[in-house]
């Protein structure tokens, strides 16, 4: 039985009857610890960022705008109460490009008062 099994395997024939490729296993591997190297430099050089920190990044800023849209009928209501449609409507738009544009700059509430802008 070893003597079968060990025959077996140096002709590349696993003990579970499935014939395997070595040096083509061995050049898989070559080629995915290549390619592991090649992240970890990306990512050391700043090139390329890990997704759990987009991940993080960016809800907190699509949080902040979204907190600042809903928030847009009641500082609207509070600011323009008994004001023509123009004025609501003016202060809308400022309300809506300040959530917009903190957004497009990267930044959320807590940066933004933090950083005093």
């Amino acid at each position: 039985m070893w003597l079968l099994s060990d025959f077996r395997r140096g002709l590349g024939i696993g003990d579970d009857a499935k014939v395997y490729d070595y040096e083509g296993e061995r050049a898989r591997l070559t080629q995915h610890q290549a390619n592991v190297a090649a992240m970890d430099d990306q990512v050391k050089s700043g090139k390329l960022i890990p997704a759990e920190l987009v991940l993080t990044a960016w809800s907190g800023r699509v949080a902040s705008a979204r907190a600042k849209l809903l928030a847009l009928p009641s500082r609207i209501a509070a600011e323009c109460s008994g004001r023509p449609a123009a004025d609501i409507e003016s202060r809308a738009r400022a309300v809506i490009y300040e959530a917009l544009t903190e957004l497009a700059k990267g930044s959320d509430a807590g940066e933004t008062a933090a950083s005093g802008e």
